[in-house]
């Protein structure tokens, strides 16, 4: 009996199953980027490229800006000269940083702001980003 022609059969048996079974088999998964949801702009004038050099939109006005119309549109709330320039100094760019913050924190530093100012800035803050 010549052994050839018997495992031939067998063979082709083994071959159709090894070729059903890839048909049914899925690609692993692709991971996919994070959404990345910014209020800020990062940039690195001396990188050329790279992570660093990469923009997002600012959806909330920056800390000189808000703090300028405020004290234009409200000129009775004195004291609010000088804000901006802590707030930033503190890392502080957008409203939106700040939107959550108490009245009792806009009283301590790096505000330093009285009661009522407080007050105010809080709720205009907060009204701004809302």
């Amino acid at each position: 009996m010549d052994m050839t022609n018997a495992t031939a059969p067998f063979a082709a048996m083994m071959m159709g199953m090894a070729l059903g079974f890839a048909s049914m088999m899925h690609a692993p998964p692709v991971a996919q980027a994070p959404t990345v949801l910014s209020t800020a702009t990062v940039a690195n004038s001396s990188n050329s490229g790279g992570l660093l050099n990469m923009s997002f939109d600012i959806d909330y006005p920056e800390m000189e800006v808000f703090f300028q119309e405020l004290m234009e549109c409200h000129p009775q709330h004195r004291g609010l000269d000088g804000i901006a320039a802590n707030l930033v100094a503190k890392d502080f760019l957008c409203i939106d940083e700040i939107a959550g913050m108490s009245e009792s924190w806009f009283k301590g530093p790096p505000c330093s702001l009285s009661e009522g100012n407080a007050n105010f800035v809080s709720k205009a803050v907060k009204k701004a980003v809302n």
